[in-house]
């Protein structure tokens, strides 16, 4: 299979760092969350960029749908590091999924977190030591 990368039009591909890890790194300008922009057939619109490559190389974005970088690079814009997925779910796999601790600073371990699921039913941990605090404020604050 050939490289895809030459299949990126020369003005975009000259702001991209190809890294050893595989990614695509953005070099041009980016917003101030990270996610790189560029304008393409509309001069008054941006487009993310990792959307753009996307579209370009893999096809059309289904409504509904969003990027979601599996790196967790956001100004990574090569579409092998992209997973298309719902907004609830991409609002999950870039949150709660990735925390080591909790908003206390309890470890999300084995032994201080219980699993259950969220109505999208989607699975979710939580701290043990924050829900017992919760639940028993008497006890809590006794220990």
């Amino acid at each position: 299979m050939p490289d895809e990368f030459i299949r990126v039009p020369e003005r975009i591909r000259a702001k991209i760092v190809r890294q050893p890890d595989g990614c695509w790194r953005w070099i041009g300008y980016t917003m101030k969350h990270g996610y790189g922009t560029v304008r393409l057939n509309n001069p008054r619109r941006k487009e993310c960029i990792h959307r753009a490559v996307y579209m370009l190389l893999v096809g059309p974005i289904p409504s509904g749908l969003e990027c979601h970088h599996t790196c967790r690079l956001r100004a990574c814009c090569n579409p092998a590091h992209l997973q298309l997925v719902r907004h609830v779910d991409h609002v999950y796999l870039d949150g709660n999924a990735v925390k080591t601790a909790c908003k206390h600073g309890h470890p999300l371990d084995e032994t201080n977190t219980y699993a259950y699921t969220d109505r999208f039913g989607r699975p979710q941990r939580a701290c043990r030591t924050c829900r017992f605090a919760r639940n028993h404020p008497e006890r809590a604050a006794a220990t």
